[in-house]
């Protein structure tokens, strides 16, 4: 693991810990500020990679995310708390450390109370609509879409905060979006309808994702399912949208919620998150259900203590970050393990079947000596004798020299050791042959 000095670089207030992750854009640090009288604070650093500063667009990618992370202020959304250059880090964004487990752990390790499930989706809900409505100077909707709702970008502190994390790919109006015409941006199993089309996307675009979420958070399984990424988009465009009950035991009012958060058409959904999320506190009234923190952090506690042992679970570790890939290091590691192991694998059947080809070519006389550990001098190969061109293949036969008493033994041992095919009749002449007839017959004595 990579570690630095206890000191802050030159230059700069944050001494790097160790890198957490990695990917295309930037890279992922546990970093320490450190300030005057021995003031420190932990945070995670988002540092730009080194090749893509010479590039203006993403430069300007990395400040538009760190630009819009900085005017989201609210407990549902991460905290962006600096961003800035020097010469030490290059381009920069600092964020607040979390502490829990991302609600894709919550949902693949355990089954979900409905209390947890409408808590996180509550929250979940407000810090979408916050983001939603952020306003520029004039007062004007910045129109900003997420795009990346999903389980892993959803976050359950220690306290049972849910946090919005990962702006990365949001939409923007004073952002400069490079996304192609008709690509797609987000987690395909999570995307909306008109988001798979690559149409135009307004806030009902992430409500879809959020009702996709709450939907695995009640059933604990995957929603949208396909053999492979065309088979998931037909899902999600044409497949039937089965409200929760048909898979777990689930009131029709909250199947009802979800469904219409799940609508195809826009118009059809809760027109914004904020609805989703009264929709979602009404039922709990309703029914006497209390959705609380308390009641999620301890389920977020015992989801963190049935973990993977091979995971750590600490502050320094990438499932309690911001930014990280959607592969823990573990298990990247392990991936790229098999991945190495069964190039090497195929590389040997590769080579094992080439020379098992080329000792085929080989003629059984000349392997036989190998075999039985008798230099290929010693034995004569009478089937390789060349008579004159226009004899027939009797007289190939009569012509053919005896051998010697002492070469029969060696012959003998090695027809143990390999039998010897029956030679064939020689083809018959040809008008224009291109080799001679014996250099034909040498080949094909030489065939198993």
């Amino acid at each position: 693991m990579s570690r630095r000095r206890s000191q802050p670089e030159r230059g700069s207030p944050y001494r790097l810990v160790r890198r957490i992750a990695a990917g295309g854009m930037a890279e992922v640090w546990l970093a320490r500020r450190i300030g005057l009288s021995g003031f420190e604070r932990r945070v995670v650093l988002k540092r730009m990679l080194s090749h893509l500063v010479a590039q203006p667009a993403y430069v300007e990618m990395f400040l538009d995310e760190a630009r819009l992370g900085a005017s989201l202020h609210h407990q549902n959304i991460v905290q962006t708390i600096d961003v800035g250059h020097d010469p030490s880090h290059g381009y920069f964004l600092a964020m607040e450390l979390l502490e829990g487990v991302d609600v894709l752990d919550v949902i693949e390790h355990s089954a979900v109370p409905l209390e947890v499930a409408a808590w996180i989706a509550i929250g979940a809900a407000a810090g979408l609509h916050h983001a939603h409505e952020l306003s520029d100077a004039r007062g004007d909707n910045r129109g900003v879409v997420h795009r990346d709702v999903s389980p892993s970008n959803l976050f359950v502190t220690s306290d049972g905060v849910v946090k919005l994390l990962d702006f990365g790919i949001a939409r923007d109006a004073r952002r400069r979006d490079l996304t192609g015409p008709g690509a797609v941006r987000g987690k395909l199993r999570y995307v909306s309808p008109e988001q798979a089309r690559g149409e135009p996307l307004d806030r009902r675009s992430d409500v879809f994702s959020l009702g996709v979420v709450l939907h695995e958070l009640v059933t604990g399984q995957r929603f949208f399912v396909g053999a492979d990424d065309p088979g998931v988009l037909h899902a999600i465009l044409h497949g039937a949208i089965a409200p929760p009950s048909a898979t777990v035991a689930c009131p029709p009012e909250l199947d009802a919620i979800v469904l219409r958060a799940l609508a195809r058409d826009r118009s059809e959904r809760f027109q914004t998150a904020a609805e989703l999320g009264a929709a979602i506190e009404g039922w709990c009234r309703s029914c006497d259900l209390i959705p609380s923190a308390a009641a999620t952090a301890a389920h977020a506690a015992r989801v963190r203590e049935h973990l993977p042992q091979d995971v750590p679970r600490s502050h320094l570790d990438v499932e309690t970050v911001v930014g990280r890939l959607a592969l823990r290091p573990p298990l990247r590691r392990r991936y790229v393990a098999f991945a190495v192991a069964y190039a090497a694998l195929v590389l040997a059947v590769g080579l094992a079947t080439a020379k098992l080809l080329t000792a085929g070519r080989a003629t059984p006389a000349a392997r036989a000596p190998a075999e039985s550990g008798i230099p290929a001098t010693v034995t004569p190969t009478p089937a390789i004798v060349a008579p004159t061109p226009a004899a027939p293949a009797s007289a190939l036969e009569a012509a053919a020299p005896a051998p010697s008493p002492s070469a029969t033994a060696p012959r003998a041992r090695s027809a143990r050791t390999r039998p010897q095919p029956q030679p064939r009749p020689a083809p018959p002449p040809r008008e224009s042959p291109t080799a001679p007839p014996v250099a034909i017959d040498e080949f094909r004595a030489g065939v198993p």
